[in-house]
């Protein structure tokens, strides 16, 4: 008769504490102590499948920012979904119409637009459904064939960093290691 195994607990949020830029921070008074540049600030690993990632380490740090960048783009863009309309609000004529499309939902099509050219049409899917979508990797597994597939889930997974570190390159997050022979 087999024992059954403890499934291991997730540690409560407050563990999952990381240094932030201090959004209070004044550069007139730098150095003094309540002042401070970081500030520590617990986080939600469960927000998101790439901040699951960091926590576990299977992402880096620069690959995690360019994550968030991606989905602040994708929801700014209008990929998050439509607001439903309110019909309870009272109409009010104000004189015009509004423009619909924003400057900034068009500079966000703009710029998803060049990450696709960047990263393909593979890589581009990869990255909505798992940084823009918040799906987790086993679930865009489970939409191919190869649901039941470790592999095909490892696969995604480094297909997944490195479109992060493509994007996080070039958005300056990361920089290019040179690598050089060295001569005799």
């Amino acid at each position: 008769m087999k024992r059954k195994r403890k499934k291991p607990e997730m540690q409560p949020h407050a563990n999952f504490i990381m240094d932030v830029d201090n959004p209070d921070y004044n550069r007139d008074h730098d150095g003094a102590s309540g002042n401070p540049k970081k500030i520590r600030a617990a986080f939600n690993p469960r927000e998101s499948p790439v901040m699951w990632m960091l926590v576990r380490g299977w992402v880096t740090d620069p690959q995690a920012m360019a994550a968030t960048r991606f989905r602040s783009l994708y929801e700014r863009a209008g990929g998050a979904g439509a607001k439903a309309i309110d019909y309870a609000r009272v109409p009010v004529d104000a004189g015009g119409i509004t423009d619909p499309i924003s400057d900034a939902r068009m500079d966000a099509h703009n710029q998803l637009k060049d990450v696709q050219a960047r990263l393909g049409p593979a890589g581009y899917e990869l990255i909505e459904k798992v940084c823009g979508q918040l799906l987790f990797i086993k679930q865009v597994a489970a939409e191919h064939r190869f649901s039941s597939s470790k592999r095909y889930e490892s696969r995604l997974s480094c297909q997944l960093r490195e479109c992060l570190d493509i994007l996080a390159i070039d958005w300056g997050y990361q920089t290019v290691g040179i690598r050089t022979l060295r001569t005799a």
